[in-house]
């Protein structure tokens, strides 16, 4: 005797009037979904086509589905949706569904869904036409030479300018969705043959166990690739520019694109990848090595200058020049705070000031930032709150963190700024070197995913540590520097 197979209460049925019914039951309250009734050419069949009016491009609509329905096949014999697929459609993306979550998606993607009576399948077709930005220019990662691309929100868009940079077969590119009510599309990017097949399938697991309801930016998956690990430094790049992810990508890199999100995510990231600039590249190769020692310098200086100028003027005065101590004492006359008092208030109002100008319109946060930094200093100077050094000291430790091209390493600079000026303000000199050695420990110790961190800064060769310290010339470059070092 022959089971009852059970009913899958997903899957489309033969008669259109109870797919319709199962599709409107998805889109309860929608007013912005379209159903629009055909009859396919010269014989009665009907057809529905279900799809989101702002989502779509009306003109390829009809052009491409509508037309081709109205004028229909030949004869009088009813279609089916193979046929409808083979011959008649003539739209470029275009595959067939069964499952009535697989058509709410589509159609919340922005295709359109066509049914037609005594088939059990629905033909999802390709129609988007929401209104994007255009290819611009990046404002956060501003480059004097080469490509000034940089990516937009249309995920499709962000793959087609990698393709552009890299024309090779082995250049792979995997869809996904992530999201339980968002349905993110993303995609992962990596070389074949270059990539590490450890980290990218780390990567894979790390996405696949994630369970989020809603993935609005590439921002939001950085936790959970990240794996808990804990530190404030930046294991996991991130960039807008394509031939920057060109580049990570011939150096065995995976990287990560998210629709809506005009960042790329880059893993596994290095300490020395946010001490270079595309540009460095493009330019003499003498004259970028010596910037990218300058940024090396500020990095040390941003995190150190205002511990070490608490630690010489509150307890180790022996240590500043002779010619220097006069102008010292008679600014430090009238002043009623402790000197690490005034270093971390300037830098806590300096960080409100950057966050004001950041926050506000490009115009006004510019004037903000400026005439705000100008104005308050000059009266805590002049109201014996600081001392005008102390002005200094903060300004200089400002401009320096502008000067890394990588956002997240500036973020990590600024965080650790204040733990290591307190531990200096209470211990001086011996408080300052036990702050930079736990910095040191923590750096060294670190991995994203499998890779030191620092390892490009002690390869087991001279030849892996070309293109870190100095840019070298391309042909003596190391190709994939990091794949050297130790991994878990």
């Amino acid at each position: 005797m022959k089971k009852n197979t059970p009913y899958d209460h997903d899957q489309l049925v033969t008669h259109l009037q109870i797919n319709e019914l199962l599709i409107k039951n998805k889109f309860v309250h929608c007013d912005d979904v379209s159903y629009r009734w055909v009859q396919i050419g010269q014989s009665q069949q009907q057809g529905m086509l279900v799809f989101i009016s702002n989502l779509v491009k009306k003109d390829l609509l009809d052009a491409t589905i509508l037309r081709e329905l109205l004028s229909g096949m030949q004869g009088d014999e009813p279609c089916t949706i193979a046929q409808l697929q083979k011959r008649l459609i003539s739209a470029s993306d275009v595959r067939v569904a069964s499952k009535i979550t697989e058509v709410a998606t589509d159609i919340l993607s922005g295709r359109a869904v066509l049914f037609v009576d005594h088939d059990q399948h629905a033909l999802s077709i390709d129609v988007l036409g929401w209104e994007h930005r255009g290819v611009e220019k990046s404002e956060n990662e501003v480059s004097i030479r080469g490509s000034q691309q940089a990516f937009t929100e249309n995920l499709m868009n962000n793959v087609a300018l990698v393709r552009r940079f890299i024309r090779d077969t082995r250049l792979k590119v995997e869809n996904n969705i992530i999201g339980e009510v968002t349905k993110t599309p993303y995609v992962i990017l990596y070389m074949a043959g270059i990539v590490d097949e450890n980290i990218l399938q780390q990567v894979k697991i790390n996405l696949k166990s994630s369970k989020m309801d809603g993935v609005f930016d590439s921002g939001l998956l950085v936790e959970k690739l990240r794996n808990a690990v804990k530190t404030p430094f930046p294991i996991i790049n991130r960039t807008e520019r394509p031939d920057r992810v060109a580049s990570l990508l011939l150096e065995g890199r995976v990287i990560i694109l998210v629709d809506n999100s005009p960042v790329a995510l880059s893993m596994p990231a290095l300490l020395v990848e946010f001490l270079q600039a595309p540009e460095d590249y493009y330019e003499n190769f003498w004259l970028q090595s010596g910037i990218r020692l300058l940024r090396y310098l500020s990095l040390a200086m941003s995190l150190t200058v205002p511990s070490l100028y608490v630690a010489l003027v509150g307890y180790h005065h022996e240590l500043i020049p002779a010619s220097m101590m006069p102008s010292l004492m008679s600014q430090r006359e009238g002043i009623p705070l402790p000197t690490m008092v005034e270093v971390l208030i300037m830098e806590i109002v300096f960080e409100i000031l950057r966050e004001a100008g950041l926050r506000l319109p490009r115009p006004i946060g510019q004037a903000v930032s400026i005439v705000g930094a100008l104005v308050i200093g000059q009266a805590a100077v002049q109201a014996k709150l600081v001392m005008a050094t102390t002005v200094i000291v903060v300004a200089t430790t400002g401009i320096t963190s502008f000067t890394l091209s990588g956002v997240g390493i500036a973020s990590a600079t600024r965080f650790l700024r204040f733990p290591l000026l307190l531990i200096t303000g209470f211990l001086g000199l011996f408080g300052f070197t036990i702050g930079i050695f736990m910095i040191m420990i923590h750096l060294v110790s670190l991995r994203s995913f499998g890779v030191i961190y620092t390892g490009a800064l002690a390869p087991r060769t001279w030849r892996d540590l070309k293109d870190s310290l100095f840019r070298t010339p391309h042909q003596n470059r190391a190709h994939v520097p990091w794949r050297n070092q130790n991994m878990d």
